[in-house]
């Protein structure tokens, strides 16, 4: 029940704002993300939408290199942004102010994957969706659904 709820508010919101934020998940989802991307632009009337992705390789996490690859960064109407990897470069970090700024920025805020639920979780905010498959028994519990469960959650109910 709480899943339709968050889809319903998820596609109430999308269907209502101008600017979104995207927080990319793994390298292998990409083309998959950009044809998202691409009919979220062509059915919705976004002003703007941010893809956020890695400043450098790490594991299988998107970058920026990627996005180039397949002329991802080249959509009309979309920016890029960058987080760090986790060496400590100049990108801010998940968890940083100014990624909760960005957070405060969008009226609409996706964040794919498991990786970004554990870096962006700890943030309350209405405009914030998670989209992932939950991979572990910490995550479930936190969730609230089981390990291997697709998930779709408002970061503003979670609490």
């Amino acid at each position: 029940m709480e899943e339709e709820s968050s889809r319903q508010d998820f596609l109430s919101r999308l269907e209502k704002a101008r600017n979104l934020l995207y927080f990319a998940d793994n390298s292998g989802e990409i083309i998959y993300d950009t044809l998202f991307i691409e009919l979220i632009l062509e059915r919705t009337e976004l002003k703007r939408l941010d893809l956020v992705v890695k400043d450098g390789p790490l594991l299988n996490d998107v970058a920026e290199g990627d996005l180039r690859d397949l002329k991802a960064s080249e959509l009309d109407g979309v920016n890029v942004r960058r987080v760090d990897k986790g060496d400590g470069g100049s990108s801010p970090t998940l968890w940083s102010l100014e990624v909760e700024n960005w957070l405060n920025e969008y009226e609409l805020v996706i964040s794919k994957g498991q990786a970004n639920y554990e870096g962006l979780s700890e943030y309350n905010k209405d405009n914030l969706f998670f989209f992932l498959t939950v991979k572990c028994d910490l995550v479930a519990a936190d969730v609230g659904v089981e390990e291997g469960s697709k998930a779709l959650i408002n970061s503003g109910r979670r609490r």
